[in-house]
């Protein structure tokens, strides 16, 4: 976690140079080419224990491992932005380390992860444990730290 040690703010990249994004709908999470808006700014809150964060769009929601599927019968899930009536561990996000990279894990063993391909797969972000060593590598993120807590407050 000392990788993200004073980050306020952060954008998250995938291996192909996309950004995980929040959608313009307040709900949807995406991938796009384009860094700089800011849909792809998150705000990392750290919970407790040191190596779990929450990731808070640009809108105030958390992004949330749910239960439904990308694509009906497929076992990738949605990943979108919620604002639960209280915290619970769909927004708590284990964070590992990998190298200079990070992989972001739910408190059930899926990893966030981008998808890619024809649609209805293309520029979505989901969750699912990667069942072949060539797409391990999918679910490692790049980090820029854009904005660092300003400790002088404190």
């Amino acid at each position: 976690m000392e990788l993200l040690q004073g980050a306020k703010i952060i954008r998250l990249r995938t291996h192909k140079g996309k950004y995980l994004t929040a959608g313009d709908d307040e709900e949807s999470v995406r991938q796009d080419r384009d860094g700089s808006t800011k849909q792809a700014h998150w705000t990392v809150e750290f919970v407790d224990d040191k190596n779990v964060v929450r990731l808070k769009s640009c809108y105030g929601k958390y992004l949330s491992a749910t239960n439904e599927p990308i694509v009906p019968k497929t076992k990738g899930h949605k990943v979108l932005q919620t604002l639960p009536t209280r915290l619970n561990s769909s927004i708590e996000w284990d964070v590992e380390k990998d190298g200079s990279q990070l992989r972001f894990k739910t408190h059930y063993g899926q990893y966030l992860r981008p998808y890619g391909g024809l649609p209805p797969y293309r520029n979505r972000v989901g969750h699912d444990v990667p069942c072949r060593t060539n797409t391990e590598d999918k679910i490692v993120w790049e980090f820029d730290i854009l904005e660092y807590v300003d400790e002088t407050k404190y």
